[in-house]
């Protein structure tokens, strides 16, 4: 539509001028307005092409494309001498193909007696899980938390 105006007002404005000049004045013209276009169109979907999706970006928060399981953090567990308590982690499962998952815990001292091993079905422990803790001695420990597919966490522990 814009073209046939164009067309239009060069024909009205320039009847005495050479065919020639005419048409190369129009086909300039319409090589503007193209490459204009082109430019407009390329400034819009600038981002389009080379964004990463959600699920591969580590900073957008979003996290259920991965494949692997991940186990929650716990913060610094402060606890008295002599007694016995539960630790509970959340468990995202994200888009692990397996219905359970081995967990393997171990701690640096033997004045501190966990499980040996955990395992986690999805039924069970869809979003969290936790397991028993004895302490002994004073002192500060740590337990390591080594699941079959995943990152390893690991728990502080003081006792008092």
């Amino acid at each position: 539509m814009l073209l046939q105006a164009v067309l239009l007002a060069a024909n009205l404005a320039d009847a005495s001028a050479r065919p020639a000049e005419l048409e190369l004045r129009l086909l300039r013209q319409m090589l503007e307005e193209i490459l204009d276009n082109q430019e407009r169109i390329a400034r819009g979907t600038a981002g389009w092409m080379y964004s990463r999706p959600a699920c591969c970006d580590p900073d957008s928060g979003y996290d259920q494309g991965r494949f692997q399981p991940q186990i929650g953090d716990v913060p610094l567990l402060v606890v008295l001498r002599g007694t016995t308590f539960k630790v509970r982690h959340t468990l995202k499962w994200r888009q692990y193909r397996e219905d359970t998952l081995a967990v393997e815990i171990a701690t640096t001292s033997s004045e501190v007696t966990v499980p040996k091993k955990l395992l986690l079905e999805f039924e069970k422990n869809e979003l969290e899980f936790e397991y028993e803790v004895r302490v002994g001695a004073p002192g500060d420990y740590a337990i390591v938390l080594t699941p079959a597919v995943g990152e390893v966490v690991m728990v502080h522990l003081s006792v008092r």
